[in-house]
């Protein structure tokens, strides 16, 4: 059985997953921020739920038939051909993107919290900003500084 939320990283993991299982492997999957999600919680990803939540999802798993681990193992070799590095899902299918696809919301962030006053900003702040209004969840390494120049004491400047 494998949990894999809706999250690109955990659904490009399953793609993985199926392209190195044998075909006629015997493959399960719980999509449990499918099965949570409601208008009150809204989870990103499995890691955000809790294990009492998770077990009371324990015999709710959709065996995949053979087609379908075919199609994730194509998907997982056509997202290797890509050769991208940032992955998100868009109208349900994991899609590559450019890597300054979350520049404009890193700006944004930035401005909301004060930097075109001349308000000095860590960088970890407006990372925070970003990450806490993110409607993914991508590896931080993606929410970089756009057009940085930053100083030894890791000061930005807009």
């Amino acid at each position: 059985m494998v949990w894999a939320s809706g999250s690109a990283f955990e659904q490009t993991g399953l793609r993985r997953l199926m392209a190195s299982l044998p075909e006629d492997a015997d493959v399960s999957v719980i999509n449990a921020t499918n099965a949570l999600n409601s208008e009150a919680v809204q989870y990103s990803h499995t890691g955000e739920i809790t294990h009492e939540k998770l077990r009371s999802l324990l015999g709710t798993e959709k065996s995949l038939t053979r087609e379908d681990k075919k199609t994730l193992a194509e998907d997982w070799h056509r997202l290797v051909a890509e050769q991208g590095m940032l992955r998100i899902m868009e109208n349900g299918k994991v899609q590559t993107v450019p890597e300054d696809t979350f520049d404009r919301s890193i700006i944004d962030a930035a401005l909301e919290l004060g930097a075109y006053k001349g308000k000095f900003l860590k960088s970890a702040r407006i990372i925070g900003q970003v990450i806490g209004y993110a409607e993914q969840r991508v590896s931080d390494f993606f929410y970089r500084i756009p057009g940085q120049t930053t100083d030894k004491a890791g000061s930005v400047r807009l």
